[in-house]
C-alpha cells in the first residue's frame, strides 16, 4: 500500500519531479508543465483568497531525473497569512489531482482534523482544513484546465516516465509520484455533464429518536449536530448484539457510530450535496437519564 501524507507539504516551496532516463528534459515539456502547475496554484488561490496575488519562482534544479524547486511568494498581504494560504493552495492542488485520478470512487474517512482517502491499495492523508478548502472551490473546472495542461505536456513527451512532488531537491522519498499510465486520465478535461457520487465516513454521536428493531433497510431516526436525519443500520453485528442483550436502547440515548454520508456532485453549484445517510458501524451506546419507552416503527 502506498501512503501519501500531504500534511508534510512545505510551507512556501516544493519540488516538481520529472522521472526519466536522464537528467535532461525537453524545454517545451518543462515550460508547459510549469505553466500548468503555476496556473493551477494561482487559480486555487484566486478562488479561495481573491485578495492575494501569488507568484511562483524557479529557485533551483536538481537530480533525480530532473527536478525544479519552486518558491512561492505574494505581492500583497502579510507574510504569515500568505505562507498559510500558499500551503493550503498546494495541498488543495495535490488532493485535487488524486481526487480526479480516483474518479470519485474512493472511500473518504474523516478522523478529527485529518481526512483519509482510500483508493484501492493507496492511502492519502491530508489535513481536514485543506479538504474543506478544496470542497469550497467555487469553480473546480477552471482549476482542472491547468491540471489537464500540465499532464498533457508530460504525456506528449515519451521520455517522461513519472511526475511528482518532492519536499526538497535532494529527497529520496517523494511526497507524490504519479506513473505515466495515469497521465491520460489527468490530461483529459473534466466533462461538463459528469454526475459523480462518493461517500464520506465520519465518527458521529447520534441521538436516537426512533428505532427499528427489524433487520433490513428500514430507517432509524436520529439527531446529529442539530440536524434530524433518517438512516438504516448496515452494521452486520449490531442486531445480533441487540438480540443477545449485549446492548440495549432507550429514547434519548447517544449512539457512537460511523456515519456514512452519501453525496452527489451538483454541476450547477459545483459542490457535493448530501443525498442519504447510513450507519455502517455501531461503536457503542451512551445511556442518558431515566429509561423511557422508545418509539418504534411498525414491524
Amino acid at each position: 500500500m502506498a501512503e501519501i501524507d500531504l500534511r508534510e507539504l512545505p510551507a512556501d516551496e516544493f519540488v516538481i519531479h520529472f522521472g526519466g532516463p536522464s537528467n535532461e528534459i525537453d524545454a517545451l515539456t518543462f515550460a508547459n508543465a510549469l505553466i500548468g502547475v503555476a496556473g493551477a496554484v494561482r487559480e486555487i488561490t484566486r478562488q479561495l483568497h481573491p485578495e492575494l496575488e501569488i507568484e511562483l519562482l524557479v529557485d533551483g534544479v536538481g537530480p533525480g531525473s530532473f527536478r525544479a524547486k519552486l518558491r512561492t511568494g505574494a505581492k500583497k498581504a502579510g507574510r504569515l497569512f500568505v505562507v498559510g494560504a500558499v500551503n493550503v493552495s498546494l495541498g488543495v492542488l495535490a488532493s485535487f489531482i488524486y481526487d480526479k485520478l480516483a474518479n470519485h470512487t474512493q472511500e473518504i474517512i474523516v478522523q478529527g482534523d485529518v481526512v483519509i482517502i482510500e483508493q484501492g491499495n493507496d492511502r492519502i492523508i491530508l489535513p481536514k482544513t485543506i479538504w474543506d478548502q478544496k470542497q469550497r472551490l467555487p469553480n473546480p473546472a477552471q482549476v482542472d484546465v491547468h491540471v489537464a495542461k500540465t499532464f498533457r505536456a508530460v504525456q506528449d513527451d515519451d521520455a517522461i516516465t513519472n511526475f511528482g512532488l518532492f519536499r526538497h531537491l535532494k529527497d529520496d522519498r517523494p511526497l507524490t509520484l504519479i506513473p505515466r499510465d495515469s497521465f491520460p486520465i489527468l490530461a483529459e478535461p473534466m466533462g461538463e455533464d459528469r454526475k459523480e457520487r462518493r461517500h464520506l465516513d465520519d465518527r458521529a454521536s447520534l441521538t436516537i429518536v426512533k428505532a427499528v428493531f427489524e433487520r433490513g433497510g428500514r430507517k432509524w431516526e436520529f439527531v446529529w449536530n442539530g440536524l434530524k436525519l433518517s438512516a438504516p443500520i448496515s452494521d452486520p453485528t449490531f442486531f445480533d448484539r441487540l438480540a443477545s442483550r449485549e446492548i440495549w436502547l432507550a429514547q434519548g440515548d447517544q449512539m457512537d457510530a460511523t456515519l456514512r454520508v452519501h453525496q452527489r456532485y451538483d454541476d450547477v453549484s459545483g459542490v457535493y450535496i448530501n443525498e442519504r445517510y447510513e450507519i455502517v458501524e455501531v461503536l457503542g451506546i451512551t445511556h442518558k437519564g431515566t429509561p423511557q419507552a422508545l418509539p418504534l416503527a411498525d414491524v
